[in-house]
């Protein structure tokens, strides 16, 4: 089951692969000359679930969002890591508006209430039917003539903070205290001249406690049985708590 609010409008540990990825994102948005006419600002939140990152193909290769050396993608711990996953909606072709300006892109969510917009709370990767955008053609995206197009991204459910990463991630634990969440999609190309930001979106505190009422019994139990700085409190004490 998936919380659905398609009318309301408004990132994981990262390594040393996707930090180069980032600087090119941050970069290119502050450098920007110029901002594309048609860039997404008409992203609209649509639904939420509770997902494991095990069970999500995409996130396989650590280049594309996950930030993770390639040791670790077949862990234990990371294959019952807790994630939401994100679907929302736009009428922009994002995989041909990046291959028209050879740029790059990524999902910016951080804690609407703190209005932090550098402290991540979710992975980059912004996401097609199973493919990250980042990389796809522009005719692997259906073209629905003006219609409402579906992507997604993925949440961390608990992280812990780490100021210095690149960019930092701020501590938090949606199953002990859910925080309504911002996101905006931004992006731009290596030299600078063309950058864009989307218009930002709220996914509500509601949306994130429905999805975690409705993930199985054992959601994360893998991740949180094998990751001492995550066994303080017991999965099923967690899942007893948000429910």
């Amino acid at each position: 089951m998936k919380f659905e609010n398609v009318g309301r409008l408004s990132k994981t540990t990262l390594g040393s692969s996707n930090r180069s990825f980032l600087l090119i994102i941050a970069l290119s948005t502050l450098l920007a000359g110029c901002v594309h006419t048609n860039m997404p600002s008409d992203i609209e939140f649509a639904s939420t679930q509770a997902v494991e990152w095990g069970s999500q193909s995409e996130l396989d290769v650590p280049a594309r969002g996950s930030g993770l050396p390639e040791s670790k993608l077949s862990s234990p711990i990371n294959e019952h890591r807790p994630l939401i996953k994100v679907d929302f909606i736009s009428a922009t072709n994002l995989a041909r508006l990046l291959n028209e300006h050879s740029a790059v892109i990524g999902s910016d969510a951080f804690v609407c209430s703190r209005g932090d917009t550098s402290s991540s709370v979710g992975l980059q990767g912004v996401f097609y039917n199973g493919q990250n955008v980042f990389g796809m053609k522009s005719d692997q995206i259906e073209n629905r003539s003006g219609k409402q197009i579906p992507y997604y991204f993925y949440l961390e459910v608990i992280q812990g903070a780490a100021p210095k990463d690149i960019p930092p991630r701020l501590g938090l634990d949606h199953w002990k205290d859910p925080h309504d969440v911002c996101f905006s999609l931004r992006g731009g190309n290596s030299p600078g001249l063309w950058g864009f930001r989307s218009n930002r979106v709220e996914i509500p505190k509601a949306a994130i406690v429905e999805a975690l009422r409705n993930a199985p019994p054992d959601f994360g139990r893998g991740y949180y049985l094998q990751s001492s700085a995550r066994a303080a409190t017991p999965i099923s004490e967690r899942t007893e708590q948000i429910r």
